[in-house]
């Protein structure tokens, strides 16, 4: 079995080759990157965080699905989501990306839980509970405004989220 080479770097995965994010095996036991060289290669494990699981959700969902305005929004809003520290920035964040999905990509229950889910996002102080939120607004995302990748992505971003 030929083994792939890939280096993350907060926010980006570079990898040898196609553009699917790949997952590490391993473990870390702090925040910050490790590294771990077997057969005269290295590999970079970094334990995943908040801000790459909302990037993710986000690079995986079509332009056709958000608000025009957010083409020059999206550059500044990923920088932030790579350097937000606190619970509170994190789910501004996260709302301001709910709030730049279109109603015609969710499904229309969302609707009666979108207020309570506001609330609940604000009240939020762990990344624990904001992986929970994050993972509750992605279920209401429709199937055909995401990218096909996301069918093979989904689980283990949504095992992630709830690792948080």
């Amino acid at each position: 079995m030929k083994k792939l080479s890939f280096m993350i770097i907060p926010g980006i995965i570079l990898l040898g080759c196609g553009s699917k994010p790949a997952e590490t095996t391993g473990t870390s036991t702090s925040n910050n990157d490790s590294a771990k060289t077997e057969n005269n290669t290295t590999e970079v494990v970094q334990e995943t965080s908040f801000g790459s699981l909302l990037i993710e959700l986000e690079s995986n969902v079509g332009w056709g699905a958000v608000n025009e305005n957010w083409k020059t929004r999206r550059d500044s809003w990923l920088s932030d989501c790579e350097t937000a520290s606190d619970a509170a920035s994190k789910g501004n964040l996260l709302l301001e990306f709910e709030t730049i999905v279109n109603w015609d990509a969710v499904n229309p229950e969302w609707a009666k839980r979108r207020n309570a889910w506001i609330s609940d996002v604000t009240k939020a102080t762990t990344d624990t509970d904001l992986g929970k939120y994050l993972a509750e607004f992605e279920s209401y995302i429709l199937w055909d405004v995401v990218s096909p990748a996301w069918v093979d992505l989904r689980d283990g971003w949504l095992k992630s989220c709830q690792s948080l």
